[in-house]
């Protein structure tokens, strides 16, 4: 796993890891205008953050700013009910620590400088859950009380 320091960010505070810089062409498929496919990992990413919709090839709207439980609440009220928040392992796909900038995949055009939910466990206590910064790709937990922005995937899940 590329995201080793996912866990260790209170020792490691320099820890960051930077997003997918590929040019990404033909590893995305259109599912429908609202989602892709990765087609080497078989996850369907929800383009935007929850909230927010493609217009003109753009996220647009008002992303939602939940705490975790509100954010798990959330996802389980939407049909067809298998979208769910990504966990680390699942973000890692998307990231890569060779590049120099932060991007995304263009297939994922979603908004600088926000820190997303992931389902996985910030540290070994109650309460925490992982979040990656978007604008720096830094990893850490934080309370389950604190509100973020968050993503939707459908496909494997290993946590």
């Amino acid at each position: 796993m590329k995201i080793v320091c996912a866990f260790l960010v209170s020792i490691a505070a320099n820890c960051s890891v930077s997003f997918a810089c590929s040019t990404d062409e033909g590893q995305f498929e259109s599912v429908d205008e609202q989602s892709v496919r990765d087609s080497q990992t078989n996850l369907t990413w929800y383009r935007c953050l929850v909230g927010e919709k493609i217009v003109d090839n753009a996220c647009s709207g008002t992303p939602e700013l939940l705490s975790w439980n509100e954010a798990a609440a959330f996802v389980q009220k939407i049909p067809p009910g298998d979208w769910r928040i990504p966990n680390l392992e699942e973000m890692e796909t998307i990231i890569d620590v060779d590049c120099e900038n932060v991007t995304l995949p263009r297939v994922l055009p979603l908004s600088a400088g926000v820190q997303v939910w992931t389902s996985s466990p910030g540290f070994p206590v109650n309460d925490v859950s992982a979040i990656i910064d978007l604008a720096d790709g830094k990893v850490w937990g934080i309370g389950r009380g604190v509100a973020r922005n968050f993503l939707l995937v459908k496909g494997f899940q290993t946590d």
